[in-house]
C-alpha cells in the first residue's frame, strides 16, 4: 500500500514513495517509512515572499531561513528596515547593519547585498573591535573594517546623515573593494569608482560619493576634531588619501525660475497626475517635496491651519511652523474625508505604513512635463524660487520670506538676540501666495 504522505518532489523522495508502492513489509517497510517522513520533514524552508514583507506588522521581525543574518524589521512607527546580522569571530560580538528600508530597497536588492556580505563576520573579512586593535594591526585594516568603524564612531555619532553615509558605502564601495587592504585604495581606485558613478548618469551622486570617501580617511588619519583620536587612529597618519587628486567635471546645478506662464499651466495640469496632490501643497507651503512626502497627520492641525515640521526632517535641523493656505487647509481635509488607514498624509500606494517616496513624487514630474507645459530645467525644486521671486517682486521683506522656506539667517548679533518669530506676516504671504496660485490655475 503506498503511503498517502506527500514531500517534495526529488530524486530520493520519488524512489522511496516508488519503494513503498511495491508492497514491501516487514523491518523495510519500517525503515521506508522513517525514511520518507526525514524526506519530508528535512525539505528545504522557502525563503518568504514579497507580500510576506509587506504584511508583517509593528514591533515584528522576518528572517530568511536560507540567508542567514538577513531581517527586516518593522519599528513601532511602520518604518521597515532590512538588516544583517552577523558575528564577528574574534570577539564574539554580535553586528546589525543597516541596509535600507523597504520597499525603497527591494527584495531582489537586498538578496544581492546579502550575496556581497555574507562573508562578514570570517576572521578575513570582520572590522577590528576596537580602536586599539586597528592599531596594531596597522596596514592590515581592510575597507570594510574602515567603512564599519567610520560609521560605528564618526558617523552615527556627528552626522544627522549617516544612513545616506551607509547607502552609498554598501552601494558603491563594499562590492568591490571592501576586501582591500585600506591603504590599498588608492587614486587608480577612486578615480575608477567615481568615474563609473558619474559615466553611469549620476554625477551629482559622484560627488557626494568622493565626499564621503574623503572625510572617512580625512577621519581614520585623525585629521578631525569632531571624535578624540587619543586612542590611536586607524590608520597611519601618513596614509595617502585616496580621493585627494580626484576632481569631477564640473556640473551646473539646476536653478529654474520658472515664468509665469509656466506656473500657470503647471497648476492647471496638476490634476492629471497621481502626485498632484503631493506637488500642489508643496507649491503652496513653499517646502521642500521629501518634507511634503513624509507629512504625518500628527504634525498636522487642519482645524487651525498649522503644520510643524520636525527639526530631524527639516534640512537645516531647524523646527519650522508652517501656517497653512485655505487652500493648502482644503487638500488635507480633503485627504482627511477620505480616511486612510496610514499615519501618513500621503501614503505609499504599495505600503500603507510608508510615505510616499519623494524620488518617485520627482519622477513622475520629469516624465510629464511636457504634459504640464514646462521645460526639461522644472523641478519641484523650481517653486521655491518662483515663491520667493513673487514674494520679493511683491513687497514682502527679506526677514520674513526667511522665515516662509526655513532659511536661517547669517551671523550677528542680530541672529543671536532677535528672537522675532514673524508668524503674523508669513502666514499673510502665505496666503496671498495660495490666491495668487489659485487665480492662475482659474484663469
Amino acid at each position: 500500500m503506498t503511503s498517502m504522505k506527500t514531500g517534495p518532489l526529488n530524486p530520493a523522495h520519488a524512489l522511496i514513495v516508488s519503494a513503498l508502492g511495491m508492497g514491501v513489509q516487514g523491518e523495510l517497510r519500517r525503515l521506508l517509512l522513517e525514511a520518507e517522513r526525514i524526506s519530508i520533514e528535512s525539505k528545504a524552508a522557502e525563503s518568504p515572499s514579497e507580500g510576506a514583507y509587506q504584511r508583517i506588522g509593528p514591533g515584528k521581525e522576518l528572517v530568511d531561513p536560507n540567508r542567514p543574518g538577513l531581517i527586516l524589521r518593522c519599528g513601532q512607527a511602520a518604518r521597515k528596515t532590512w538588516l544583517f546580522r552577523y558575528r564577528q569571530s574574534s570577539s564574539g560580538k554580535q553586528i546589525e547593519m543597516e541596509l535600507g528600508d523597504f520597499p525603497r530597497l527591494s527584495l531582489a536588492e537586498a538578496h544581492d547585498l546579502w550575496d556581497r556580505l555574507k562573508g562578514l563576520g570570517s576572521q578575513d573579512n570582520e572590522p577590528a573591535a576596537n580602536g586599539r586593535e586597528v592599531d596594531s594591526v596597522g596596514e592590515g585594516v581592510t575597507v570594510r573594517a574602515l567603512c564599519d568603524l567610520y560609521l560605528e564612531r564618526y558617523a552615527r555619532k556627528v552626522k544627522r546623515s549617516w544612513r545616506e553615509d551607509e547607502r552609498m558605502l554598501i552601494r558603491h564601495v563594499l562590492p568591490e573593494y571592501g576586501h582591500l587592504p585600506a591603504t590599498d585604495f588608492t587614486f587608480r581606485e577612486a578615480s575608477e569608482l567615481l568615474d563609473r558613478i558619474h559615466s553611469s548618469g549620476t554625477p551629482r551622486e559622484a560627488e557626494k560619493v568622493r565626499s564621503l570617501i574623503q572625510t572617512m580617511y580625512n577621519v581614520a588619519v585623525g585629521r578631525t576634531r569632531k571624535i578624540s583620536t587619543l586612542g590611536g587612529t586607524w590608520l597611519p597618519p601618513t596614509t595617502d588619501n585616496p580621493v585627494r587628486n580626484v576632481f569631477l567635471p564640473n556640473r551646473k546645478a539646476k536653478n529654474h525660475k520658472p515664468t509665469e506662464n509656466e506656473l500657470r499651466s503647471y497648476m492647471k495640469g496638476l490634476g492629471g497626475l497621481t502626485s498632484g496632490e503631493v506637488l500642489r501643497l508643496q507649491a503652496l507651503t513653499m517646502c521642500r517635496i521629501s518634507e511634503v512626502t513624509r507629512m504625518a497627520w500628527a504634525e498636522i492641525d487642519v482645524a487651525n491651519g498649522r503644520w510643524m515640521l520636525p527639526a530631524e526632517r527639516a534640512k537645516n535641523g531647524c523646527e519650522h511652523l508652517i501656517l497653512l493656505s485655505r487652500q493648502a487647509r482644503e487638500i488635507l481635509q480633503g485627504l482627511k474625508d477620505r480616511q486612510f488607514p496610514s499615519a501618513f498624509v500621503f501614503p505609499s500606494p504599495r505600503d500603507l505604513a510608508r510615505p510616499r517616496s519623494a524620488l518617485f513624487v520627482q519622477q513622475q514630474l520629469a516624465s510629464n512635463r511636457s504634459l504640464l507645459g514646462v521645460p526639461k530645467t522644472f523641478t519641484s525644486h523650481s517653486l521655491r524660487h518662483a515663491a520667493l521671486t513673487w514674494a520679493a517682486e511683491n513687497g514682502c521683506p527679506r526677514e520674513v520670506r526667511d522665515r516662509l522656506t526655513n532659511h536661517v539667517a547669517g551671523g550677528g548679533v542680530d541672529s543671536i538676540y532677535n528672537a522675532a518669530t514673524h508668524n503674523k506676516a508669513a502666514g499673510e504671504w502665505w496666503q496671498k501666495w495660495g490666491d495668487y496660485l489659485e487665480s492662475l490655475a482659474a484663469e
